[in-house]
């Protein structure tokens, strides 16, 4: 059978073969292993190749086996000639004649020129060279060169001579002969070859070969092998092999041994194990071997053990990986469940009063007091909706990079006053009481005021949640060298140490099922750490765990020179965060409202009559266009997703248009990111505003326009 029969049958049945075979070209026997790579479609095999040629050949024995070699190749391969140096002639047989392709005159007597342009150019200088020194020289003539056959084509050929002197030592005839060893010479490239693709085999899986010899408990390894199991290039036994096993997994390795090599019933040998390198190191490894048998008189008998193994570190390190990953998805998957569940919760809690206090509204609607009493309720209970909204958006820019802060020169005591305005309410309402500690002096920061006020309304908030009722809240806010100190500090439920180091994390919650109901999205205090990083500062969180309060200590770069023209922004923080106060307009302005929900509409119709102004309403855009050019209204709120007209498509018509110039068009619409207002502007608005809008900011609104109003 030949090479390719059996390479092929290893690649379709799957099965590694052993054998013996001699290369008869090389004069060589080879025991060969064999065996499949990947699976059938992929046609590949892995072929070890060891060579057990009788050590006792002796040197004598392969001058003998070289010189049969030669014999046998004589016929037609072997040319004899004759140079003498004193003339320059070269006298050649009918075999060296036709392999240098000169004529039968050249070749009776020819110049040493007729023969050397037969030879290859890149070879022509060292037969020359070699030549010369035999002449020259006491050293016989032997060379291996190319020829450039006539009909195309190099030979490899070797080259013999002696030379013979006369009585004064003279050159006078150098006899010899050229013998062409292409094929001896193919073939030994053939091996070279074919150890190079065993080598790349083995390199391009990454895979070391090793051999057991039974008898003598003999590991023979190649030097990948001694470089993924020990990290050395030296060689290695048995006995320090197996020690170099993971203890662990000793035990495994050695019962998987004993089945392979059972003369009974052998199981294939595949096993992961780990080794640990004597640097310390520790390397995961693949391993698979097969045992191959003799018959004997009394059964079976093991002669061989051998395979090959695979560094896969990196592999079961992705393994873990991606089960870090599963894991992590399905923390993940549990805390998104658990925030959808808070979201509604919190949803639900605002949208309670506001329910009962629009059925009190019909039941009771002729009690003015009462009336004003449930619209505040209402009020109150939308601003927590709009609230959390915001800290919604706010985590969706952070997520995307988008939050910027608008920084500025302003007193940490002016932003205090508005925090505690707005968490004053919450915090009494729990029936908890605020103590407050404000240095005396200027506490400058160059910052956000409204950012800074929020951090400030999260912890005071974070803190009245888990504090009970009757319980205490602490606010301090100092200077400490070049920084400004902020501590919240309660003695509510606490938190242990294990919660402590995730307390910022987004969607983190309390893990106390009780404050179930006060948990809320777990997002206040990723959002105080963020905008705290922005302002350049740090945020720590400490309690001495369950049942002894918590202290939360905010640390912001103080600006010891703020410019003398500085100036607070606690009126702009207050008129966000004050109630809602409708004024009447001095003069009433013409209004068009577009909205294709028909309650916004609605109410919003309502409210802008009540404060004294001309409305007519439309509930898309193509119906808003018609009564814009008839109405020629001063000012025009429109939605952006409405049907057969959008608003983006209404503004840039009305903008398209001379005779609607003056109107001031104003987008009022639940989309309320930056890229939202961005592409409000350029469709042609004014002016971008998000729903739900207050009253109070309308009415700022109107009298804003009267005032820059030509």
């Amino acid at each position: 059978q030949s090479w390719h029969d059996t390479y092929g049958q290893i690649v379709a049945t799957g099965q590694s073969m052993r054998f013996v075979k001699e290369a008869r070209g090389l004069g060589r026997w080879f025991d060969v292993y064999a065996f499949r790579l990947g699976e059938p479609e992929d046609g590949k095999v892995a072929v070890l190749f060891t060579d057990v040629t009788e050590r006792r050949r002796s040197a004598e024995e392969l001058k003998q086996a070289r010189s049969r070699l030669v014999s046998t190749l004589s016929a037609a391969e072997i040319g004899t000639w004759e140079f003498d140096p004193i003339h320059d002639v070269v006298q050649a047989d009918e075999n060296l004649r036709k392999m240098f392709g000169v004529s039968r005159e050249e070749a009776q007597g020819g110049a040493l020129a007729v023969y050397t342009r037969a030879i290859h150019p890149d070879d022509v200088g060292q037969v020359e060279s070699a030549i010369k020194a035999a002449l020259e020289g006491d050293e016989d003539y032997e060379i291996n060169y190319r020829l450039l056959s006539p009909g195309g084509g190099v030979r490899h050929v070797v080259a013999r001579g002696r030379v013979e002197r006369d009585a004064d030592g003279l050159a006078v005839r150098l006899p010899g002969v050229v013998i062409d060893v292409t094929a001896e010479r193919l073939a030994e490239e053939q091996l070279q070859a074919s150890e190079i693709r065993r080598r790349l085999a083995l390199d391009a899986a990454e895979l070391g070969a090793w051999n057991i010899d039974p008898q003598t408990n003999t590991l023979t390894t190649d030097l990948r092998f001694r470089q993924i199991f020990s990290d050395t290039t030296a060689p290695i036994s048995y006995t320090q092999a197996f020690e170099l096993v993971h203890p662990d997994d000793r035990e495994r390795v050695r019962q998987a041994i004993a089945a392979a090599t059972d003369p009974q019933n052998p199981q294939p040998y595949s096993i992961e194990y780990r080794v640990v390198h004597p640097s310390g190191a520790m390397r995961w490894i693949f391993a698979q071997g097969r045992s191959h048998f003799e018959a004997t008189p009394v059964g079976r008998k093991l002669v061989s053990f051998d395979g090959t193994i695979v560094d896969i570190t990196e592999r079961k390190k992705a393994e873990q990986d991606l089960q870090q990953l599963a894991a992590n998805l399905a923390e993940t998957d549990r805390r998104k469940d658990e925030f959808l569940a808070t979201l509604a919760h919190e949803l639900r809690n605002p949208l309670a009063p506001i329910k009962t206090a629009a059925q009190l509204m019909q039941l009771e609607g002729d009690e003015p007091e009462k009336l004003r009493e449930l619209s505040l309720v209402i009020d109150r209970q939308v601003k927590q909706m709009v609230r959390l909204i915001d800290d919604l958006l706010d985590i969706s820019r952070i997520s995307r990079g988008k939050i910027k802060l608008q920084s500025h020169p302003c007193d940490l005591r002016d932003v205090v006053s508005v925090a505690l305005e707005a968490a004053q309410p919450f915090i009494a309402s729990s029936g908890q009481t605020l103590q407050v500690d404000v240095d005396g002096q200027p506490l400058w920061v160059n910052g956000d005021a409204a950012r800074l006020a929020q951090i400030m309304i999260n912890l005071l908030n974070n803190a009245a949640k888990y504090t009970p009722p009757a319980g205490k809240i602490w606010l301090s806010v100092v200077p400490d060298g070049d920084q400004v100190v902020l501590k919240v500090r309660d003695d509510g439920i606490g938190l242990p140490q294990s919660q402590l180091s995730n307390i910022f994390a987004m969607f983190e919650q309390v893990d106390v099922s009780k404050e179930r109901g006060q948990s809320g999205l777990g997002i206040g205090l990723a959002l105080v750490k963020t905008f705290v990083e922005l302002h350049g500062g740090s945020v720590e969180a400490h309690s001495d765990g369950l049942g002894c309060g918590c202290e939360f200590r905010v640390r912001l770069p103080r600006l010891l020179d703020p410019p003398p023209s500085s100036l607070s922004d606690k009126h702009s923080l207050e008129s966000s965060t004050s109630e809602s106060k409708v004024h009447p307009d001095r003069g009433p302005l013409k209004i068009l409202v577009v909205e294709d929900t028909r309650m916004i509409r609605y109410t919003l119709v309502r409210l802008l009559k009540v404060m004294g102004h001309e409305v007519m309403e439309a509930r898309d855009g193509r119906e808003g266009l018609d009564i814009a050019l008839s109405f020629r209204p001063d000012v025009l709120f429109s939605d952006i997703s409405m049907p057969h007209m959008n608003g983006h498509e209404l503004a840039s018509k009305i903008r398209g248009m001379e005779s609607m110039r003056a109107v001031r068009l104003v987008a009022l619409t639940g989309f309320g990111q930056e890229a939202d207002r961005q592409l409000a502007f350029q469709s042609g608005f004014d002016h971008h505003l998000v729903k739900p809008v207050d009253a109070g900011v309308l009415a700022q609104f109107f009298e804003d326009l009267r005032r820059t109003a030509p």
